[in-house]
């Protein structure tokens, strides 16, 4: 992933929201079409990543990010189960991040004025 480990938490949030809503995507498709071969879905996931681009849905920082979603969709050795697997990976990696990084942030309640 582009630059993953070196985030800030508010980027690993920005981050962690883009693979939540593409894992979600990806899950819902699988649910409502589920007869569908691999290819079509790896076609269902660049489009989704084309539309998400081009519309600008999400924060400027995942522009990278999609790219590199696309060249890895691109080759032709990656199959759309790794390839949705990897996604798993990345979103509950960067959701443990974030929780990491939560814990060393003191909450504002805690604060004494």
């Amino acid at each position: 992933m582009y630059g993953f480990y070196m985030k800030p938490l508010h980027e690993l949030i920005i981050l962690n929201h883009f693979y939540y809503c593409f894992l979600l995507a990806i899950k819902l498709r699988k649910c409502n079409l589920p007869l569908v071969d691999g290819i079509n879905s790896k076609v269902f996931m660049k489009q989704w990543l084309f539309t998400a681009q081009n519309n600008r849905l999400f924060d400027r920082l995942i522009y990278d990010e999609i790219q590199w979603l696309l060249d890895s969709l691109s080759d032709r050795k990656t199959t759309s189960q790794q390839f949705e697997y990897n996604i798993e990976i990345i979103y509950h990696r960067s959701l443990e991040m974030i929780k990491e990084n939560e814990s060393l942030v003191p909450r504002v309640d805690f604060i004494n004025f």
